[in-house]
């Protein structure tokens, strides 16, 4: 009886397995849909600008003195009244800043403990020491 089965349960899925590559071979062959190019266009579109494009700016004016971290890069758009550039008094207090937003955002993405070390304050790459 079990050899019975077993034989039945072979037959059925070489059976299966027949028509499934079949099936295969029939979908690659057969295509239901002509196809043709109708119109092979190539479209290129081009400004030339020069100059700077401002538009409801205002420049401070300020004796500030110290290192600026600018917020944004050139040519990125600004909501009105993000913060574009911080001065910070020193490049130690800029560095304390990179280590804290780099520590949270390594947090918010779930490191592990080596991740939310942040940056190192010396590391070695290639045989250069990076202070």
């Amino acid at each position: 009886m079990n050899s019975l089965f077993n034989r039945f349960v072979i037959v059925l899925l070489s059976l299966f397995g027949v028509i499934f590559f079949a099936y295969q071979i029939y979908q690659i062959v057969y295509q239901p849909y002509q196809t043709q190019t109708v119109q092979l266009v190539n479209y290129a579109d081009e400004v030339a600008l020069e100059g700077v494009v401002l538009k409801d700016e205002t420049v401070i004016q300020s004796d500030y003195t110290g290192v600026v971290k600018y917020e944004y890069e050139n040519s990125q758009k600004v909501l009105s009244g993000a913060t574009v550039a911080t001065v910070y008094a020193n490049q130690s207090d800029l560095l304390a800043d990179n280590q804290i937003e780099t520590f949270l955002m390594n947090l918010g993405r779930g490191s592990g403990l080596y991740g939310l070390a942040a940056m190192r304050r010396v590391s070695t790459r290639d045989g250069v020491r990076i202070v």
